[in-house]
């Protein structure tokens, strides 16, 4: 799922663009992220698919003022592309398709084998799924019944065994403006 990335406090915050849409509202020399159905909407952003993955699209009234995507004035509808940059008042936002390398319990079927040591990943055990490729990697959080906690995706210099994403790529924050 894609996700939108603007600053907060302490950092930069992460938003899942869900497939309803998100809208964004200028409110009070911000902006507020607002349901897509929303009036006060000046802009709206769908994840979309295209050649089956997952993409973000905006829709705009023609010439919002202070609406920028890219340093340019946005069309009524663009496809955004990653680390595209948004600005509305002044204030940045930028669009991600890659969702961050999570360790969590394993939730998939029994009988996946991780993609660094081929052995299988069991229901509960600690694992990180590529959000590129969806392959499977052991990560030794959580001890295993039988010979300890393994950290294949650590071992791996966290990036993906089968399509080598790294977590740096898909952690990526913009950098401060000058």
């Amino acid at each position: 799922m894609p996700y939108l990335i603007m600053r907060a406090a302490g950092g930069f915050q992460r938003t899942p663009i869900p497939p309803t849409g998100l809208g964004l509202r200028r409110d009070a020399g911000s902006v507020a992220l607002v349901g897509a159905e929303d009036e006060r909407a000046v802009a709206r952003l769908y994840t979309v698919e295209e050649h089956g993955a997952p993409r973000v699209a905006m829709v705009c009234a023609a010439g919002v003022p202070g609406l920028f995507l890219d340093g340019a004035r946005p069309l009524g509808v663009e496809l955004l592309g990653e680390r595209a940059e948004l600005s509305l008042g002044g204030v940045r936002l930028h669009v991600t398709e890659r969702a961050p390398f999570v360790v969590a319990p394993f939730v998939g079927d029994a009988g996946h084998r991780c993609a660094v040591c081929a052995d299988a990943v069991e229901p509960g055990d600690a694992a990180v799924v590529c959000p590129g490729c969806r392959a499977v990697h052991h990560e030794g959080t959580f001890a295993r019944a039988e010979g300890g906690a393994r950290a294949c995706f650590s071992y791996r210099g966290g990036a993906c065994a089968d399509c080598d994403l790294s977590r740096a790529e898909c952690e990526w924050i913009p950098e401060e403006a000058p």
